[in-house]
Formats: structure tokens, C-alpha cells, sequence
């Protein structure tokens, strides 16, 4: 999808970014996207890097990084797993943010104290790691679906994405975070907005269920599977029904 975008037409989707923004959330019929323009002023403009920059160290407070989910929920698919944010002990935010806004930070140390929260999986993780630094963006389903690699959320696929992005950005004239919005901007005026497309694997763009993969296994604490409640009702009603043979059952 960005392989025919030039500078010039770049530089008029990341204008137009604030506006696909706002048609997103005007559009949403369940209004789930109600608060997206503001959160989105707080991420994009700058207001949660000032905070986090103003602390010593730097660092994102707990009521900061659920805004930041909230956030990433609003602007993607969302999912109703909020709550793992907020169940996040205060110190255990602040230790898991501080490194990424440290000078000189690396980007395998940072990604790896985030994913190490519960419910932080790669897509969460990079929201912060957006604040801290604009040449680490944000993991979102429309960047994912424009670029090689399909939509799966995993550590190596972030990583991937990273160099796509800044190499995007270098094409564009831009940093890799407003190649993700330049992205954004023009899925969205393609109808493909969301989180359309390949099914993915891991977090998913909306998430923040904790799925932080690496090399395919989940992160140490990820909460339970979607869907496993429905299919231990399953097998419930299987059980309480007669069976001939000594048949089992499977979930």
C-alpha cells in the first residue's frame, strides 16, 4: 500500500492525520472512539513525553500508562482488557518505563523491561516506547497491514516494523512515528482502517492482553486465553450428556 507514496503526498496524509483521527471517532456507532481525539492530542502532541521527561528519572507514571492503553484501545480494536493496566503496582510501572527514556537507551533493553509487566504485550510495549523516542513507533494494525510481515504481534515482528518504519520515514522525509500516522491516515482514506486483514497473532492492535511473545512463546504472567471460558462450557455440556464407548472429550 505505501510502495506508491511519494514525499509530497506523504506530507499531506501526515497533515491530514489530526482530521482521520477525528472521522474515526465520529464514525464509530458504539462510540468506543468517543475519547480518541484527546488521548491522541496527549500522545501525539507531546504531553506524555513533557511528563515523563519532567520526572527524575523519566519515567511514565501507572495513571499514564493506562491512559496510554486507553488510548491504544480507542485507536485500534478494542478489547475489553484495560483492567490489566490497572491492576499494575505504581513501582512496577515506574521501574519498566524508566529505561526506555534514558539517554542513549537501547531498544532490546527498553521493549524487554515493558513486556515484562504483566498484560504489556509488544503492541502496548511500543505505545511507550512512541512517547519516549519518535524514532520507535507505535505497533498499530494499519502500519502491520502496509507492511511486509503481516499482522502479528510479536517481539520479532516489532522489530521488524521498526526498521520498516524508519526506513519508510528516511523515503518520506520523516521520523518512522509519523510514517505509522502517515500509514494511519491512509488506510483510513482506503476503507482499511482497524484492524482489517490477516488475522493476527499475539496482542492485537487494540489489545494490551499481555500476549508478549518471543519466538512464539507467551510472556511469563499472560493472563488467561480469550475464548478458553466458552470452550470449558463446551465441555461441560459434553460431559452432562451421555456418551456411548468411553469416548473422550476435547476442549
Amino acid at each position: 500500500m505505501a510502495e506508491g507514496v511519494g514525499a509530497a503526498r506523504a506530507r499531506e496524509l501526515l497533515r491530514a492525520y489530526p482530521g482521520a483521527v477525528r472521522a474515526a471517532a465520529a464514525a464509530d456507532p458504539r462510540r468506543k472512539k468517543a475519547g480518541l481525539p484527546a488521548l491522541d492530542r496527549w500522545w501525539s502532541e507531546g504531553g506524555a513525553r513533557s511528563a515523563a521527561a519532567a520526572r527524575k528519572p523519566p519515567h511514565l507514571e501507572k495513571a499514564e500508562l493506562v491512559r496510554l492503553v486507553e488510548w491504544k484501545l480507542a485507536r485500534g480494536k478494542f478489547r475489553p482488557l484495560l483492567r490489566y493496566a490497572r491492576e499494575l503496582r505504581e513501582a512496577d510501572v515506574v521501574a519498566a518505563t524508566a529505561p526506555a527514556f534514558e539517554p542513549g537507551a537501547g531498544f532490546e533493553a527498553s521493549v524487554g523491561a515493558l513486556v515484562a509487566l504483566r498484560g504489556v504485550g509488544p503492541a502496548t510495549a511500543s505505545a511507550v516506547l512512541s512517547v519516549a523516542r519518535d524514532d520507535w513507533p507505535f505497533m498499530s494494525d494499519e502500519a502491520l497491514n502496509a507492511t511486509a510481515g503481516g499482522r502479528t504481534y510479536t517481539l520479532p515482528r516489532l522489530r521488524q516494523l521498526v526498521g520498516q518504519l524508519a526506513a519508510l520515514g528516511r523515503r518520506w522525509g520523516v521520523s518512522p512515528s509519523d510514517a505509522e500516522k502517515v500509514l494511519y491516515v491512509l488506510a483510513h482514506e482506503n476503507g482499511e482502517g482497524g484492524a482489517k486483514g490477516g488475522g493476527g497473532a499475539g496482542e492485537g492492535g487494540g489489545g494490551g492482553h499481555g500476549a508478549a511473545q518471543k519466538g512464539g512463546r507467551g510472556a511469563r504472567g499472560a493472563p488467561p486465553a480469550v475464548g478458553r471460558p466458552a470452550a470449558a462450557k463446551r465441555a461441560r455440556r459434553a460431559r452432562a450428556s451421555p456418551r456411548g464407548g468411553g469416548g473422550t472429550i476435547s476442549g
